[in-house]
């Protein structure tokens, strides 16, 4: 008969004795050798194309050109441009393939496009020919596949060829791009089958709708040169779009132009006072979220479809503050409140019974990214934490924290998710001290963050080989017991009560059972042999 030996750990353990329990990250590459950079810190993202991922990243002459990521390794696609920096942004799918905006020496900054290959990666759109530089300042593909983008205060339609390229018309002041320094959602979406945006002439605000052929305005408006317009989403109602003017507060609010008669409403809470908002954020083409000061509202367009989702939902956003989000499947996983030095994850689907926190991590979090019906973030980016690696399954409703960096104190703890690919999570950092490079984690490995308390609150006893009874302190206590490798990954979690029979289905050798009650948890180093 094997025996097992059950060893209980009695002092407080530290996350850093922790760590063996979980895979450390492995550099997959310097691309810029020595303390250089192999990423930039504002244009980083990419977008997954087939079976790789497209993106920009520094080559060894710290020039950010068009890299891939495939196979656990990352490499370069074409260096575009020689003479300097491509700066490859904004990528799109249009068709089959990826369209983007890049510079080079001979062109200047105009629309190329990929197919995933040097060859393939070609001048699409030289909307300025010649080495004057086209600008253009977005991208956007509408639902009817033409590629829309502004540039130089003029609107362009595209089936992606430079002959099938058109001005649609002049106007005076047109930018589809995100206003960082304001924080400013950009003021265009996809609308119906084409787009609609907003054009600023002086103090006159219009909206127009473009169907792929035909220009439609939409709506007009005169107000002053505070006022800003932006978040513009489609809803089952119709077209939604916030006003903000730090001067005239009594305008600032949410309105909707009606999908049929373009006839222009404000949008109003349950008091019928009007929505002042931070942010708007599309859920689906039925609904968006109104991020407030003081909560989150789900809204369709009309006054009888739009709900209180969460009260007390504000961090401290500037006006138009993109918040921190991924959609997945119709249900949105999002940043709404939080404690000290915390925040809030909340899950909705955009009903009352349908939203629910789930997590409270660390404050200043990446981005996030998704990856079937799980996301990735990390937190407590800024300032010095030790970085936590979450991730949440928005089908399930669930979430945890499945690794985390140990920071030295000297280090700028910047870190953002890229890409999974199978069970592997890449993620850029400068938090190894050679620059910010790309780093790849097993995500199935979890590490055990456990603080344990010293008065061993439960015990363990032993009643067949594989089958244990965990006795506590506490009456008709439920807890779960969570079995794991030597890695750190979950074998098996069970929920029960005091004084129950459990089995597992140990291995020889070592491995480890987490007990985790109300306010207290032991570990128990598990041995068979």
């Amino acid at each position: 008969m094997k025996k097992i030996f059950i060893y209980i750990i009695f002092l407080i353990v530290s996350l850093q004795n922790l760590q063996s329990f979980g895979q450390s990250s492995t550099l997959i590459k310097d691309l810029n050798l020595g303390v250089g950079d192999g990423f930039d810190n504002w244009n980083f993202k990419g977008v997954q194309y087939k079976d790789n991922y497209l993106l920009p990243a520094k080559n060894g002459n710290d020039n950010l050109e068009l890299y891939t990521i495939k196979n656990g390794d990352i490499s370069l696609i074409k260096d575009i441009n020689p003479a300097g920096s491509s700066n490859p942004e904004n990528f799109v799918l249009l068709k089959d393939k990826i369209y983007f905006i890049a510079t080079n020496d001979a062109n200047g900054r105009e629309i190329w496009s990929t197919d995933g290959t040097a060859e393939g990666t070609t001048l699409a759109i030289d909307v300025l020919p010649g080495k004057e530089s086209g600008n253009p300042d977005k991208l956007i593909v509408s639902k009817n596949d033409k590629l829309y983008f502004s540039s130089n205060n003029k609107v362009y339609v595209s089936d992606g060829t430079q002959s099938g390229t058109k001005e649609i018309l002049g106007f005076k002041r047109v930018n589809f791009k995100e206003d960082f320094i304001t924080a400013t959602p950009t003021a265009v979406a996809t609308y119906k089958q084409g787009i609609a945006f907003v054009n600023k002439n002086e103090k006159v605000y219009q909206i127009f709708y473009h169907d792929g052929a035909t220009l439609t305005k939409l709506h007009e408006f005169t107000n002053d040169y505070f006022t800003r317009v932006n978040g513009l989403l489609e809803v089952s109602a119709g077209l939604l779009f916030n006003v903000n003017d730090s001067f005239t507060s009594d305008f600032n609010g949410v309105f909707t132009i009606d999908k049929n008669s373009n006839q222009v409403s404000r949008v109003l809470n349950k008091e019928n006072k009007p929505l002042v908002t931070r942010t708007l954020i599309k859920l689906n083409d039925e609904k968006s979220i109104i991020y407030t000061d003081k909560a989150l509202y789900i809204s369709n367009g009309l006054n009888s479809g739009t709900t209180e989702l969460i009260t007390n939902g504000s961090s401290s956003l500037f006006v138009g503050d993109i918040m921190n989000h991924i959609i997945i499947n119709g249900k949105m996983l999002i940043r709404a409140g939080g404690g000290f030095l915390s925040d809030y994850m909340y899950i909705t689907d955009g009903t009352i019974a349908g939203t629910t926190k789930i997590a409270e991590c660390k404050t200043y979090q990446s981005p996030m990214i998704s990856s079937g019906t799980k996301a990735y973030w990390f937190a407590g980016i800024e300032n010095g934490f030790d970085v936590e690696m979450w991730e949440a399954d928005l089908a399930l409703g669930t979430a945890k924290q499945i690794n985390f960096l140990k920071v030295n104190k000297y280090t700028s703890t910047s870190a953002y998710p890229i890409y999974v690919e199978k069970n592997i999570l890449y993620y850029n950092s400068i938090l190894f001290g050679d620059g910010r490079e790309l780093y790849k984690l097993n995500k199935d490995l979890n590490y055990v963050n456990a603080s344990l308390d010293a008065d061993n609150t439960y015990k363990l006893s032993q009643s067949a080989e594989n089958v244990f009874t965990i006795h506590t302190i506490h009456e008709n206590e439920n807890f779960n017991i969570i079995h794991y490798d030597l890695a750190g990954k979950n074998l098996k979690t069970i929920t029960t009560s005091s004084n129950q029979n459990f089995e597992l289905n140990l291995s020889d050798g070592v491995s480890f059972i987490e007990v985790k009650g109300k306010s207290n948890r032991n570990i128990f180093r598990i041995l068979k042999k």
